[in-house]
């Protein structure tokens, strides 16, 4: 091969080393992103699990104390109590829309009808008691411990006093991916017909939305899940 054939080989070379070696950094960097949403996911549901749990597993609670502890991916370097407020303000908006937040699993509202008691309690945050069906918190060790049969979507079972105070809760929470080209490709990518998963299209669903507190963006789906132990009687208001 003559040599003037090989002039400009060098930087053509040099281009699509280049360009791999951008994808692979940005890829790592939007990784680690999504690593850090995880890890925040992951410790705010055990807080919010914790909270329905000396909540009556009510959802308020749940949903606000899952907020309050994911705003500090909103901070946006602003620590005062200002950047605080609207960081929260931000991830309770999140929390609003549809298949978003903290989701109650376990128990259901069949497990509480099947097992419930009339009980003399004072709901956490008031001052008076009053007679109410619940699943019982107090003496689990020395109550009876009868099976229940229940059945749901995912199937049937048998449960028991002692395991219904067991709290399950799930949440998904919608990532939004912050590099320009890569984030666009990954989007395309697992919303492909073979592939996209049902919390694939919540998060998708919020790509095009406008809204303040939403930045727009393409978006994937992280979740956790979190049980903790009932430390007060379980009532029904907000159970599936």
């Amino acid at each position: 091969m003559r040599p003037d054939r090989q002039h400009g080989a060098g930087a053509i070379e040099f281009a699509v080393v280049f360009l791999i070696f951008a994808a692979l950094m940005t890829g790592l960097f939007e990784m680690t992103r999504v690593y850090r949403t995880k890890h925040t996911l992951n410790t705010a549901t055990f807080l919010a699990a914790r909270a329905g749990a000396v909540n009556h597993a009510r959802t308020g609670p749940i949903e606000a104390e899952l907020a309050n502890n994911m705003a500090t991916l909103y901070t946006l370097g602003q620590r005062d109590s200002t950047g605080l407020s609207q960081a929260v303000a931000r991830a309770k908006t999140l929390t609003a829309l549809p298949g978003i937040g903290a989701e109650l699993v376990s128990p259901s509202r069949e497990i509480f009808d099947r097992l419930q008691r009339l009980q003399w309690i004072r709901r956490t945050g008031e001052e008076d008691y009053r007679w109410q069906n619940v699943i019982p918190n107090d003496n689990l060790k020395y109550r009876p411990r009868t099976l229940a049969h229940f059945s749901s979507d995912s199937g049937s079972g048998q449960i028991n006093l002692q395991d219904a105070n067991l709290l399950k809760i799930r949440s998904l929470w919608c990532h939004r991916l912050v590099v320009p080209g890569l984030d666009r490709l990954i989007f395309q990518i697992v919303n492909q017909p073979a592939f996209v998963s049902a919390r694939q299209l919540v998060c998708s669903a919020i790509s095009g939305l406008e809204q303040d507190g939403i930045a727009p963006g393409f978006y994937l789906p992280v979740a956790a899940d979190a049980t903790v132990r009932m430390q007060s009687a379980i009532v029904s208001d907000d159970l599936p």
